[in-house]
């Protein structure tokens, strides 16, 4: 969640780095929020319907539902109470528009305080914003597979974040499996798995 929220505020930070933009973007900012809230309230709503349904967190194979829209529209009308999401969906986008522009502007555009008062507050937003981003003490950053370490399949699946996990999955949708290991290692696999009838030409494991 952390890693998530520290890749959303960058177009934000860029903007805000640059006083003259500060008053130029302030619809873009306040818009730019609110969407940002639509496609999380959605993806979120989306993840606790699609674990609901298959007990697996939400990722890239939802997009072969999208290969036909009709029918998956009308599976998503008979199984969940989608016009509750709608509602939800545009409530949280709703309150985001009116904090953003009543109370966050205000804040961005009082005068700051000077440029050596900032540095130790500006250190240290920035050590947290990179460790968030790369989110581990070890020599090699988070990853997705962290999360199941936990023998209980549900603990595992709390850890995910559903919008990285979506775009970590995405690069390997359509995995498949690598031909020329398999009849390099047939022999191996068939014996290991008890296969009687050894066939390495149509790489046969019936058992």
């Amino acid at each position: 969640d952390f890693r998530l929220t520290a890749f959303l505020l960058i177009p934000i930070f860029l903007v805000l780095l640059v006083k003259k933009m500060r008053t130029k973007w302030n619809n873009i900012l306040t818009y730019l929020n609110v969407f940002y809230m639509f496609v999380l309230t959605s993806v979120y709503i989306t993840d606790a319907a699609y674990y609901g349904y298959l007990k697996s967190r939400v990722n890239s194979t939802i997009l072969q539902f999208f290969k036909n829209p009709i029918i998956s529209m009308q599976m998503v009308q008979e199984s969940y109470p989608w016009p509750l999401f709608i509602v939800i969906t545009l409530t949280i986008s709703a309150l985001t528009y009116v904090i953003f522009k009543k109370i966050i502007l205000t804040k961005i555009h009082e005068e700051p305080s000077s440029f050596k008062k900032s540095i130790p507050g500006l250190f240290i937003f920035t050590a947290i914003w990179g460790w968030s981003i790369y989110g581990n003490f070890s020599a090699y950053p988070l990853r997705w597979s962290e999360a199941f370490n936990s023998p209980n399949n549900f603990t595992s699946n709390l850890g995910l974040n559903p919008v990285l996990y979506l775009f970590d999955t995405y690069s390997f949708r359509n995995a498949d499996y690598n031909e020329q290991e398999v009849r390099k290692n047939y022999h191996l696999v068939a014996n290991f798995l008890g296969v009687k009838d050894l066939d390495e030409k149509n790489l046969n494991f019936v058992r």
